[in-house]
Formats: C-alpha cells, structure tokens, sequence
C-alpha cells in the first residue's frame, strides 16, 4: 500500500497574525516594525529615490535594501540611520 504525502496548506499572513499563534508583544513588534520600514519606504518614494540610488549613496547593495524593505531581514538602528541620513531624516523618540 502506497502512502501519500499531504502537501502543507498555504496559510495567510492574516490567519498567522489574528489567531492565538502570536503574542500581543510579538503583535506590537510587527507593527512598529513595519510602521517604521513604511515609514522609509514612503521618504524614499517622496524623494523620488530608487533602491538602487539609496544603496550607491550608503554604500549598501540594492538587494539588502529591498529584503529590509521587504521585511525579510530586521534592521539594526545604525543601518536605519545609513538609510535615513541621505534622505535628510534621523530616527528619534517621540511621545505616544
């Protein structure tokens, strides 16, 4: 008798992210991540700067721009500011 294999279902990412598989502190983390990688998305756009520019002006490949974009890769704060720095901005600390 001959077994089959099951292939895996897709899951959402609305299903993963409303379902009991994630914290309310792994929640908030997703969304000021993605606030903040929008945020530069949006500056760069504004500015009429491709990915490919950004990555000349840091010193960055293009790639490594569009996985941060991307949310593949986290940032670290010193490269938050590499990217920010040509597009005229710094991060800070606001109140919420």
């Amino acid at each position: 008798m001959e077994t089959r294999k099951s292939t895996p279902r897709s899951v959402s990412w609305d299903e993963v992210y409303y379902s009991d598989i994630l914290t309310d502190e792994q929640r908030k983390r997703i969304e000021a991540r993605v606030e903040l990688i929008s945020t530069l998305i949006k500056l760069r756009n504004e500015q009429g700067v491709t990915q490919k520019e950004l990555a000349e002006k840091t010193g960055m490949t293009q790639s490594t721009i569009a996985k941060l974009e991307g949310l593949v890769n986290t940032p670290r704060i010193d490269t938050l500011n590499e990217l920010l720095d040509p597009l005229g901005y710094k991060l800070g600390i606001i109140p919420k």
